[in-house]
């Protein structure tokens, strides 16, 4: 294969990998390869959906085929895969090794180099899955009224909850009459991807009949028989 092919690869995919470093660097889609998870931070929900789907996805889809064609054909990967073609091509043209054996160089480089780039990735989409608050994990859980929930599932409101020791605001709803801000709630049940059903906190863990104690005998129930006194006469 002529040199030139592997100086062209060589630069294509050099060039391509430094421009995916550097906009990694700047925040410009940098991690929309790796799964999804720092993907439009900042809305009103989608710390709580977007990102938890993305990233539960994606590492779920990528667990449930490790790493077939599918998980291997990514950009990234490509890219690192054609710059080693072309940098191993280049450097073992110059040796005593027929064409044919270069070729074989430097497709093997290439191959090994995207790999080991899907499997980096595949690890990085892992992680960030496994780092990621779920909302179903909200269940069961104390939280505040962030903003007021309007009474008896006429409308949403929301609410602040700890969930894997990270604080995330999700929207709720109410069987019960409108609950203020700043009002401590239990969340009860799942309504969908983004909403949580909630109640006070008092109705939520009602007062469970407290056991009394063993009964009272009926023997001790009866009234103690007074002792008669008598008075000696002399």
């Amino acid at each position: 294969m002529p040199l030139w092919v592997y100086t062209i690869c060589a630069i294509l995919g050099g060039t391509l990998f430094l421009c995916q470093l550097l906009m990694s660097l700047l925040g410009v889609g940098g991690d929309h390869d790796a799964g999804g998870g720092d993907h439009d931070i900042g809305g009103d929900h989608d710390v709580a959906h977007d990102v938890g789907h993305d990233a539960s996805h994606d590492a779920g889809h990528d667990q449930g085929h490790g790493l077939g064609l599918h998980g291997l054909l990514n950009f990234r990967a490509l890219v690192v895969g054609v710059t080693l073609f072309g940098l191993t091509g280049r450097a073992v043209a110059s040796s005593s090794l027929t064409t044919v054996a270069v070729l074989a160089v430097a497709a093997g480089a290439g191959l090994l180099g995207l790999f080991l780039m899907a499997l980096l990735m595949r690890g990085l989409t892992k992680l960030e899955a496994e780092g990621t608050a779920h909302i179903e994990q909200a269940l069961g859980e104390q939280a505040v009224v962030y903003l007021t929930i309007p009474a008896r599932n006429s409308g949403a409101g929301k609410i602040t909850v700890k969930v894997q020791n990270r604080f995330m605001e999700y929207h709720a709803v109410t069987d019960h009459e409108a609950i203020p801000t700043g009002t401590a709630v239990e969340v009860v049940d799942l309504v969908d991807g983004e909403t949580l059903r909630v109640a006070p906190v008092a109705a939520a863990g009602a007062a469970v009949p407290k056991k009394t104690g063993d009964p009272v005998k009926a023997d001790e129930t009866r009234a103690t028989p007074k002792k008669e006194t008598r008075t000696a006469c002399w």
